[in-house]
């Protein structure tokens, strides 16, 4: 359907279940930057991601760090 073509979506956390929700907004057409601590789980996401034909980044951080 590609609703969300030209935007970008940020999922923290992503490691985890909400992983599955930067699935759904790649397959809608999103860029999709998936931040979290543990990058293994990220990085499955994004190559599920590109691998479908979609652009996604992972980015290990803390959102809970306020530095």
């Amino acid at each position: 359907m590609n609703r969300l073509t030209h935007k970008v979506a940020i999922v923290t956390g992503s490691s985890r279940e909400t992983g599955r929700l930067a699935l759904r907004f790649g397959d809608e057409g999103a860029t999709v930057v998936e931040a979290a601590r543990r990058m293994a789980f990220c990085e499955q996401t994004v190559g599920e991601i590109k691998q479908k034909g979609g652009e996604a980044w992972a980015i290990q951080t803390d959102v809970t760090d306020e530095c």
